[in-house]
């Protein structure tokens, strides 16, 4: 049997089960591998959900990709793929400007993948997930 372990964003404990909204972890490894959930844009030191400004939520959104990527012991050089969920094509800007912050060099960038969907009773813009190997 593989050893999993769960990835937490808070070294502290499960955000997503202390929040009561789904008892699953931000992410899993097994071995060198390591896949994510759904990372939101949300300021994570005090739950903030309530962000309006897309290129705050992408800041959050690139923040919580790098603690989740500490987090399970690598970095974000670690990525092979980041799948982003859109909320529609005009927030793709914020986006792709921290996109290039944390990926700065073209010839060393992980696939991406963009799927556009609708986050009802949210004020979220995007999600992330991430694929990455140690």
């Amino acid at each position: 049997m593989a050893d999993r372990r769960s990835i937490f964003l808070s070294r502290e404990g499960p955000r997503r089960q202390e929040a009561g909204s789904a008892p699953i972890p931000e992410g899993s490894r097994i071995g060198n591998v390591v896949a994510s959930s759904l990372l939101h844009g949300i300021n994570w030191d005090v739950r903030d959900m309530s962000r309006t400004d897309p290129e705050e939520q992408a800041r959050e959104v690139f923040r919580a990709v790098e603690q989740f990527m500490a987090n399970a012991g690598g970095t974000t050089e670690n990525i092979v793929q980041l799948t982003v969920y859109l909320k529609d094509e005009q927030y793709r800007k914020a986006i792709n400007a921290e996109w290039l912050k944390m990926f700065p060099n073209p010839e060393s960038r992980p696939g991406r993948i963009v799927v556009y969907r609708d986050f009802p009773n949210s004020n979220l813009f995007f999600e992330v997930s991430v694929l990455a190997v140690l």
